[in-house]
């Protein structure tokens, strides 16, 4: 436990599992991420209506439980798989195209892995919240999603400059003024697709026609939700939803490329289960220890959220016999916490083994995973899951506040990881040195990741 300050704001800073779980287990009813301030000032500035990521108390809670019953039952995510492997599907298209006129068996570059894979999330986050296509992986991008695309990026890029700086600094630097554009086109877009799903709805009810869809149409049939709440919701999971993704994926796909016999491991898993051209859903998925492994660790490495704050809003809280008062800003450093050698043995080393259990883990320490002895001793190196404290690893957060689309984002990601190594060999790209990690409001890689691909025949 120690402080640190955020230009004014000083934070109380955990790293340690015990603590964050005296915490959690302390939080109230309504628990409360430290505001993120500029996010708050632009929409009071457009009277705009607060969503998830900016509203407190009551509200949030009544909000909360109306978008739980869509996001995190697993028998209503289930609806998205189709039209998320429909996504899946043009990606593995697009990224056959890229092989151009060469022999079915040829190399060829993928270059710059995380900008595809940020159109690839993009398109399945807006398919599920909007029930449309964007064309974001079409040969030519509509202009419209392209600036939508770029409006995001600019907006979360410039969010950091924005909280760091104070307020009256807004008109005599540029942070602020493409921090509000990127807004503006964000929340104008939104309120465009949401409007049109909006008229379909009551053109079905003003003819006597059942109402059928997805996320977006049950919102606007519940009733339970303002429309400038279902605005403001719908924008800040879709915000939510893309870089956790696309950045995750974009990590495993590297580390796979680095270790052949993972990747070969991981393949015949995935064809055991769906073999041919049969395509994975989510009771193959619950099938795939291994696949489910590889992204596990991938956010342990890379936590896309590699901090996450609280503030302590009721009578305050007793945290490693210190006693901390109403309003203490906190940060769990979820990052700072996946280094922790005491807690994750070789904690700089990929090893997606490390949450295998049972019969899984055994069979990985025979050598299905194709390290032979090498893999048995990383193995019992690795295997963790069984003793690792259960809040040194919360990447989607805790309770009452945790993730609302975790359920949906690693649906996403794993029929994408699947459907990948299932259709391509990846291979790092020749002289390449190690991309690292960098902080851009939350985890991205520093430097493009660039692969090889060969069609698996």
């Amino acid at each position: 436990m120690w402080t640190s300050y955020t230009g004014r704001e000083m934070f109380v800073c955990l790293a340690d599992p015990d603590l964050i779980e005296q915490l959690m287990r302390q939080e109230g009813p309504y628990p409360v991420r430290v505001i993120m301030s500029a996010w708050d000032d632009y929409l009071m500035m457009r009277g705009h209506s607060k969503g998830l990521l900016t509203q407190t108390g009551a509200d949030w809670k009544r909000m909360r439980e109306v978008l739980n019953q869509r996001m995190l039952k697993p028998r209503e995510v289930m609806q998205f798989a189709d039209p998320l492997n429909a996504v899946v599907t043009e990606l593995m298209g697009h990224v056959r195209a890229r092989r151009g006129n060469g022999a079915a068996t040829a190399v060829f570059p993928l270059p710059d892995v995380a900008q595809l894979l940020y159109r690839f999330a993009f398109e399945g986050v807006t398919t599920v919240l909007f029930e449309t296509r964007m064309g974001s992986l079409e040969e030519t991008v509509p202009k419209e999603t392209q600036d939508f695309i770029r409006a995001i990026e600019s907006m979360l890029s410039t969010t950091v400059h924005v909280m760091a700086l104070p307020r009256w600094t807004r008109p005599l630097l540029p942070f602020w003024g493409r921090f509000v554009q990127g807004w503006d086109v964000i929340v104008n877009t939104a309120t465009r697709l949401i409007n049109v799903k909006l008229a379909e709805v009551k053109d079905c009810i003003s003819r006597g026609q059942e109402v059928r869809g997805e996320y977006l149409t049950y919102l606007l049939a519940s009733d339970r939700l303002s429309l400038p709440e279902i605005y403001s919701n719908t924008t800040d999971i879709l915000l939510a939803g893309v870089d956790t993704t696309s950045n995750t994926l974009s990590w495993s796909l590297y580390h796979l490329a680095q270790m052949p016999a993972l990747q070969e491991a991981l393949c015949r898993e995935v064809n055991a289960v769906v073999p041919g051209d049969a395509v994975p859903g989510i009771d193959e998925v619950a099938r795939m220890p291994l696949l489910k492994a590889v992204i596990k660790e991938t956010l342990r490495l890379y936590p896309v959220v590699f901090q996450n704050a609280r503030c302590i809003v009721d009578d305050g809280v007793v945290l490693g016999g210190y006693s901390l008062p109403k309003g203490t800003n906190l940060s769990l450093c979820q990052y700072v916490l996946s280094m922790d050698g005491d807690v994750f043995p070789n904690p700089r080393e990929f090893q997606p083994q490390r949450w295998l259990r049972g019969k899984d883990r055994a069979a990985w320490r025979h050598g299905s995973g194709g390290e032979g002895e090498e893999g048995a001793a990383a193995a019992d190196d690795a295997a963790t899951s069984e003793k690792t404290h259960p809040f040194a690893y919360i990447p989607f957060g805790f309770g009452l506040r945790g993730c609302v689309g975790r359920r949906i984002a690693e649906l996403e990601m794993h029929l994408c990881l699947a459907r990948f190594v299932k259709t391509f060999e990846m291979m790092p790209e020749p002289g390449a040195k190690k991309v690292l990690p960098k902080t851009r409001g939350v985890l991205v890689p520093s430097t493009p990741i660039n692969l090889l691909l060969r069609e698996r025949l």
